[in-house]
């Protein structure tokens, strides 16, 4: 049960200094944005193959 309370503690202990950290800044926009479109542009190929094979098993 202790180590169950000190889970519980830690786990507090560390949402608590995340959030503290998102809310201090200062925040890079451009890093983040640049990010999104490399996330976007390289997962393109791998939606496009998923949406093609459901279309193919939906039709069926």
């Amino acid at each position: 049960m202790t180590a169950f309370f000190y889970e519980i503690g830690g786990l507090t202990s560390f949402s608590k200094d995340f959030f503290k950290q998102l809310a201090k800044g200062p925040f890079e926009f451009k890093e983040l944005l640049r990010q999104c479109y490399n996330t976007g542009n390289r997962s393109l190929f791998l939606v496009g193959v998923t949406g093609f094979i459901l279309g193919l098993v939906f039709t069926l």
